[in-house]
């Protein structure tokens, strides 16, 4: 006996102290994982992709809480929007929309719609909308808190069933569209 109380046995493993640092450690991190998920998973803390390459771009009419209605665009790439209203001059289009009709044939290739002077008259492009009007998250647009999509429509080199034959099928009054090229 007095051999084993002189020397101290060796034990393989880890230490008491040890094992509770490292269980709250992993704890901790099983805690939060819920928590970092679910904010990736929220549009807030969405990673958003870009405007899809089979989409040239997307023009919308918009309301904010400060101006509106008026013209923003999404391009092609794009995760913002920028204050721009005009559309290719490859096609015309004509869409009807919340008791509204819709053009890019009445001034040069800006979105028209019929109660802009001169009747129908270029929808204006939005001041201050852009950045922060709408998220971008590859095809799928979305309005902030605050803003209405009144009509949205999609440019693409080929679209069917839409308003005119490169212009994919439009949004109308909504708050979610998909770009649907």
């Amino acid at each position: 006996m007095s051999d084993i109380a002189e020397h101290e046995v060796e034990r393989p493993g880890i230490d008491r102290r040890t094992l509770i640092k490292r269980t709250a450690a992993a704890g901790a991190v099983a805690w939060a994982a819920p928590t970092i998920i679910g904010s990736l998973a929220s549009p807030a803390g969405a990673v958003t992709g870009g405007f899809p390459a089979s989409c040239s771009y997307m023009i919308l009419v918009i309301s904010t809480q400060t101006e509106g209605p008026c013209a923003i665009k999404v391009v092609m790439g794009a995760t913002a929007c920028d204050n721009t209203n005009n559309t290719s001059a490859d096609n015309t289009f004509s869409a009807s929309c919340g008791g509204h009709t819709y053009t890019n044939n009445c001034s040069g290739t800006a979105i028209c719609r019929e109660d802009f002077a001169p009747n129908p008259g270029p929808v204006p492009a939005c001041s201050s909308a852009c950045p922060g009007a709408v998220t971008i998250n590859g095809g799928v647009v979305t309005a902030a808190a605050g803003t209405t999509i009144h009509f949205a429509v999609a440019h693409a080199g080929s679209c069917s069933g839409g308003p005119g034959t490169h212009f994919c099928p439009a949004c109308c009054e909504t708050t979610t569209c998909t770009a649907g090229c």
